[in-house]
């Protein structure tokens, strides 16, 4: 029975966790492999000022943490902070390496950062998923993949 649940869930994770933005979304993935000290960090995830999403790590016992969120056309600030002060470069006790953030925006790598970066790191990005055309079904210039219409 458990080999059951689990060939279930093998197939099932895939469809699951990846391809569920829609087409005028992009797909931001966030991973963080962190130092020692992950309680310290926290990140946010803003769109033009306004706070959208934020995580705050109250424990040291995370070493890596990925997470994936569907973004609409804007423009957006990721920011990492750290309560300590230094970022991800506690390797003060030789047995730890020193962390660092990476983000990807479907598929392609736009910020990496480790080591010691202060109370905080950011990166600002822009996401333009308009794709112009005509809208109108009964025209010949008719665009399927448009999502805002160019009055063509």
């Amino acid at each position: 029975m458990n080999k059951l649940k689990l060939s279930y869930l093998l197939i099932c994770i895939p469809f699951i966790s990846y391809g569920q933005c829609s087409d005028d979304e992009s797909e931001l993935i966030i991973d963080i492999q962190f130092d020692i000290w992950s309680s310290e960090n926290s990140y946010s995830i803003s769109e033009n000022s306004q706070e959208i999403h934020f995580v705050n790590f109250n424990n040291n016992n995370l070493q890596n943490y990925q997470f994936s969120i569907c973004l609409s056309s804007g423009n957006y600030q990721f920011t990492m902070y750290d309560s300590w002060g230094d970022g991800q470069g506690s390797n003060w006790t030789n047995n730890y390496d020193n962390g660092n953030i990476s983000l990807s925006l479907d598929g392609e790598s736009i910020f990496y950062d480790s080591g010691n970066w202060g109370y905080q790191t950011n990166h600002s990005f822009v996401i333009n998923n308009i794709i112009y055309g005509c809208l109108d079904t009964d025209a010949s210039n008719y665009n399927p993949d448009a999502n805002y219409d160019d009055n063509s």
